[in-house]
C-alpha cells in the first residue's frame, strides 16, 4: 500500500466574513481502477481463481440493485451501507428548458415527479478507521513549495455582470466556455453553476443537448 497520500491546494470560489481568501486541500487521483484490475489483483495476491472472483462481483453488484429497489438499504458488515437517492424530476418550463420543479405544496406531488437520481454510500466506522488510523502516512503537494491551484476569485456581482454581457451576444454558455470565461477550474466553475442555478434569485436554468449540459439566462415574467 501507497505510503504517500498526494493532495493539492485550492483557493475556495468565495471569500469569507472578512473578505480574506480561504483555501481547501484535494487528494489528488493518479488512476481509476476499475473490475478488470481488482479481479488480477485479487487473483495475484490472494490466490484465487478469477472466474471466482467475478462471479463474486457480479453477485454482490445484483444484490445491491434489487435490494435497493425493493426499497432496503444494504448493509455489507465492515464496509458500509449502500442506499437510493430521490429526487424531483426536471421538467421543461415555458422556453423549453428544463427545470428542477420548485414545490411550494406537499400535496401536488405525485409519483410522475420523483426519479432516482443516484446511489449513496454511508461507510462503517470500522471501515473509515482504517484510513483514518492508518499510520506512517506522507503528505506531499503535488506542487512546488508554496504554490496553490486556484481558480480567479470574483464576487457575485462580477460574476452576474460578466456572465450576463456573455450572454448579450450569445444563446446559451457550455461549462467549458464558462470555465473559459472566469478561468476557473472545475471544480470551481461547478460550484459557482450550481449557485446560479438554484434558489429564487436564481440566473440561469440548466438543460441539455444531446449529453451536454449547457446554461441560458432565466426567463423575467
Amino acid at each position: 500500500m501507497a505510503q504517500e497520500i498526494k493532495y493539492s491546494i485550492h483557493r475556495s470560489p468565495l471569500k469569507d466574513a472578512d473578505g480574506n481568501d480561504t483555501y481547501q486541500i484535494r487528494q489528488e487521483v493518479g488512476s481509476v481502477l476499475n473490475e478488470k484490475w481488482m479481479t488480477s489483483h485479487l487473483k495475484e495476491h490472494n490466490n484465487l481463481m478469477a472466474k471466482y472472483i467475478e462471479q463474486a462481483l457480479l453477485v454482490i453488484e445484483d444484490e445491491i440493485v434489487c435490494n435497493l429497489l425493493s426499497n432496503n438499504r444494504l448493509h455489507i458488515e465492515g464496509l458500509g451501507t449502500f442506499f437510493l437517492k430521490l429526487g424531483f424530476r426536471e421538467q421543461t418550463d415555458e422556453e423549453g428548458n428544463s427545470v428542477k420543479p420548485h414545490i411550494t405544496d406537499p400535496s401536488s406531488i405525485t409519483s410522475d415527479d420523483i426519479c432516482i437520481e443516484g446511489v449513496g454510500f454511508t461507510p462503517d466506522k470500522q471501515f473509515t478507521s482504517r484510513f483514518t488510523s492508518a499510520r506512517g502516512m506522507h503528505f506531499t503537494n503535488v506542487e512546488a513549495l508554496g504554490y496553490s491551484k486556484h481558480s480567479n476569485t470574483y464576487t457575485e456581482e462580477e460574476v452576474r455582470t460578466r456572465l450576463s454581457a456573455y450572454l448579450d451576444r450569445h444563446e446559451l454558455i457550455t461549462r467549458k466556455h464558462f470555465m473559459g470565461l472566469f478561468g476557473f477550474k472545475g471544480y470551481t466553475a461547478d460550484k459557482w453553476l450550481e449557485r446560479l442555478t438554484t434558489g429564487p434569485a436564481s440566473m440561469l436554468v440548466r438543460n441539455r443537448i444531446g449529453t451536454s449540459a449547457v446554461f441560458r439566462r432565466r426567463p423575467t415574467t
